[in-house]
């Protein structure tokens, strides 16, 4: 769900700076599509 609530936002305009997901992979997934950053840790996205 989340990944294509991303892909919805960057399509209508906004800026997803940053991405966090506990499955890595699918975070690596939603980055190449919408280019932003990847991180491990929801307190990483946070800073």
């Amino acid at each position: 769900v989340g990944t294509a609530v991303g892909v919805v936002l960057k399509n209508k305009g906004y800026e997803i700076t940053s991405v966090y997901d506990i499955k890595f992979e699918s975070t690596k997934e939603l980055v190449e599509r919408i280019g932003c950053t990847a991180f491990t840790s929801p307190q990483e996205v946070s800073r």
